[in-house]
């Protein structure tokens, strides 16, 4: 499925659905499943739902490919049924461009072969909402959406989202999607695979749903590894202040991940005192 490819409209303005019992196959170096071109600043923002399945083998290869200059709009992808991709750079999805764009997958994206990952942007991804984990977490390359949102199940169906394997720039915020369930004096381990300090911009939170508000924070084990990052739930009586915050995360054998923005203060408040 495609449109403004080979020369057609840039205008933009596509609805393309894959559903639930829909197939679509490719075979052959940039055989996108999905693919829209819509690069003018004038086009108008696209949106892509695949509920079906969506398989791509060879170089290039996308699953589902969006390539958007929009001004007047947001473009939308949602998953919520399996894209699986093989082959030299075949991911999962991806995005080029300036415009923006959210996504929310709630379903499966998997991508094998060199430098492939579920994700990969080289644009403007403003929210990504995920509830793909377990043991087939969600692969990223590329710029940090400016804001992602874990979606929760229960303790054993959460999302994750690994950028390990990849090359990852900017800043991310990270929170939790309305509608999860949360439980008090829980950790969801793993939210977070190679999101390094300079990747970070919130590492903690409330979260209401259903009257009850919960004190979230985003940490790693004391002389655990670095490059995982837990989402802890803190008990009940923990009040929203970063100074109780950190407490309950110590009395747990937990230290808060560091976040860009206060790593950065750090770093100048130092450099002023060296230079004296």
């Amino acid at each position: 499925m495609s449109a403004g490819a080979n020369g057609r409209s840039q205008a933009g303005g596509n609805t393309f659905t894959n559903t639930s019992t829909g197939s679509i196959v490719t075979a052959g170096g940039n055989a996108a499943g999905i693919y829209i071109s819509a690069t003018n600043s004038t086009s108008a923002a696209n949106t892509i739902n695949n509920a079906g399945s969506i398989t791509t083998s060879g170089a290039n290869a996308a699953g589902i490919r969006l390539n958007s200059g929009s001004k007047t709009g947001i473009n939308s992808i949602s998953n919520s049924g399996t894209i699986r991709t093989s082959g030299t750079s075949a991911n999962g999805i991806d995005i080029l461009g300036t415009a923006q764009v959210t996504i929310e997958n709630t379903g499966t994206i998997a991508s094998t072969g060199a430098n492939s990952f579920g994700i990969y942007s080289a644009g403007n991804i403003t929210t990504l909402n995920n509830f793909q984990g377990g043991s087939t977490p969600l692969t990223y390359s590329g710029v940090l959406p400016a804001n992602y949102n874990v979606i929760v199940a229960n303790t054993a169906a959460y999302g994750k989202l690994d950028a390990s394997g990849g090359n990852v720039t900017g800043v991310m915020n990270f929170g939790i999607k309305s509608g999860s369930t949360l439980e008090f004096n829980t950790t969801y381990s793993t939210v977070l695979s190679g999101i390094k300090v300079n990747n970070l911009g919130t590492s903690y939170g409330s979260f209401t749903a259903g009257g009850i508000t919960y004190q979230w924070a985003l940490a790693h084990r004391i002389n655990g590894s670095s490059d995982q990052t837990d989402l802890v739930i803190l008990p009940a009586p923990v009040a929203p202040t970063l100074p109780a915050i950190e407490a309950a995360l110590q009395a747990e054998s937990y230290l808060i991940a560091p976040i860009y923005y206060d790593t950065r203060t750090a770093v100048v408040e130092m450099g002023n005192t060296l230079q004296g």
